[in-house]
């Protein structure tokens, strides 16, 4: 059974605050499950909601009008998802989101969540660093996203899924702790599947990365970056693993 407070302290929005005050949160939220393949939630759904992932792996895309898939996110438990479709004028959600494994979600109504932000200032504070951090990424990405080269799309997104969701695999790597197929990846980036086979066969051959069935281990992020020769710095995500 899911121990909703010990998983919503792990989240950016309730970290600041203590056990007996997100206790009271827990009483409002409800665990839900979702087997292989089940959504979430759907684009033009309702939004009355937020949600935290406490198990398993979720998949977040969008279908574009040709069919096309386009994966924006990958989350791991402790991720909050879900905050700007409730606060938005429309109300409704944009976009998809699936379970890649048989997951643990915790439901948050919008309206208890609003009150609580009235009692406990810090929580709406870290909600609008974390959309602020996101849409700061999305401005800086947008203008030159169509300009840069499959190689650079790949190795910028291996950067921020190891910054976001990797752990210490120790001598100085690290392993991204998600299952990410190269078609998920492909769907990342723009790309096809066997252009990012190209991309990480290359890496690998460099030694710069590791690649097995499950995951991908970055051997020297500081050498990925050096690779990926960006001036931009990889800016903070609101579902950051470490602080």
């Amino acid at each position: 059974m899911v121990g909703v407070t010990r998983t919503l302290l792990t989240t950016y929005l309730f970290q600041d605050l203590s056990p007996a005050e997100v206790d009271r949160m827990s009483a409002k939220a409800t665990v839900m499950r979702f087997e292989r393949n089940q959504h979430i939630c759907r684009q033009g759904d309702a939004a009355d909601e937020i949600w935290v992932l406490a198990t398993g792996q979720l998949r977040e895309y969008r279908v574009d009008v040709d069919g096309n898939e386009f994966v924006s996110e990958l989350m791991s438990p402790g991720a909050v998802f879900g905050e700007p479709g409730p606060f938005a004028r429309e109300r409704d959600r944009v976009m998809n989101v699936v379970a890649v494994v048989p997951s643990e979600v915790i439901r948050i109504p919008r309206d208890d969540l609003y009150e609580f932000f009235l009692d406990h200032p810090p929580v709406l504070q870290r909600l609008l660093e974390g959309l602020a951090s996101d849409a700061r990424a999305a401005l800086i990405d947008l203008p030159t996203a169509a300009y840069r080269s499959v190689f650079s799309r790949v190795l910028e997104r291996l950067i921020l899924l190891a910054s976001t969701h990797g752990v210490d695999a120790g001598d100085g790597a690290v392993r991204i702790d998600l299952r990410v197929s190269q078609s998920e990846l492909a769907a990342m980036v723009g790309c096809t599947r066997e252009n990012v086979n190209r991309v990480l066969s290359t890496l690998a051959d460099r030694g710069v990365v590791r690649l097995d069935r499950r995951s991908i281990l970055v051997t020297d992020p500081r050498q990925l970056e050096f690779v990926a020769g960006s001036s931009e710095p990889v800016l903070h995500r609101r579902n950051r693993r470490v602080e």
